[in-house]
């Protein structure tokens, strides 16, 4: 026979839950802005090591120490990733392109540009030269 759980005992469960879910949480964040390059994993048979400097760290790498812009858009063209130099070149701090539409950075005359690009980037490679207006309008 089952016993019935209490309020104090589904108190104490959900705060449990509420505590290992920030904790997980917690921990996608320190993955997603760069602070771990390992996740320790509890598995039956035991603890594994995952290592998160794989192929796009060295990617990665290569854009944050390059003198040029650099940028990497979803198919949909919001940036995902870009480094100081493009930061500096729109002159807005670089927590704040993350996420944002390409679109917002290119100058009007090249929208349809930006648009021809995105959709060609689908199908392989384009190369095109885009104008982008910084925050202050340069």
């Amino acid at each position: 026979m089952k016993k019935e759980t209490t309020p104090k005992q589904l108190l104490r469960e959900n705060e449990e839950l509420r505590t290992r879910l920030q904790e997980a949480e917690d921990a996608l964040l320190a993955v997603g802005d760069g602070a771990v390059d390992a996740v320790v994993v509890s598995s039956p048979g035991g603890r594994r090591v995952f290592t998160l400097a794989g192929e796009e760290q060295v990617y990665r790498l290569l854009v944050e120490m390059t003198q040029d812009a650099g940028l990497m858009t979803t198919t949909q063209g919001r940036i995902l990733f870009c480094n100081d130099r493009l930061a500096q070149m729109l002159k807005v701090p670089i927590e704040q392109l993350i996420d944002r539409p390409l679109d917002d950075f290119v100058e009007t005359s090249n929208k349809e540009t930006l648009e021809v690009l995105l959709a060609g980037a689908q199908a392989g490679p384009m190369k095109m030269r885009l104008v982008f207006e910084a925050s202050d309008g340069t």
